[in-house]
């Protein structure tokens, strides 16, 4: 990218970016959106550990705070899968990003 060897014209800067840039582009944009997903993850464990949710005292509590935390990440993916333009899911992109990685192997 520093020596300036590709085409920059494009209709957009997307377009650009997957045909010159696909491994970088698609590795990065991946890893951002599983660190988001990851992220709440362990937001969702910390305050499960952190409130002892596990006692049996509290058990109502745990299952409410997962039940929201389910509807949190089924909005986020459901929100992420319609502004992948390239792939109809993340899965897909998911499996992408690992053949893009074998091929450059």
């Amino acid at each position: 990218m520093l020596h300036g060897r590709f085409d920059p014209m494009a209709e957009t800067a997307y377009l650009m970016l997957r045909r010159e840039f696909d491994f970088e582009f698609t590795l990065t944009r991946w890893a951002f959106i599983m660190a988001l997903l990851f992220f709440l993850s362990g937001i969702i464990v910390r305050a499960i550990i952190e409130f002892d949710l596990l006692k049996r005292a509290h058990r109502n509590h745990a299952i409410g705070l997962i039940l929201v935390f389910t509807s949190l990440i089924s909005q986020m993916l459901s929100y992420i899968n319609t502004t992948l333009w390239c792939w109809p899911n993340l899965l897909v992109m998911s499996r992408f990003v690992i053949e893009v990685r074998l091929r450059i192997l």
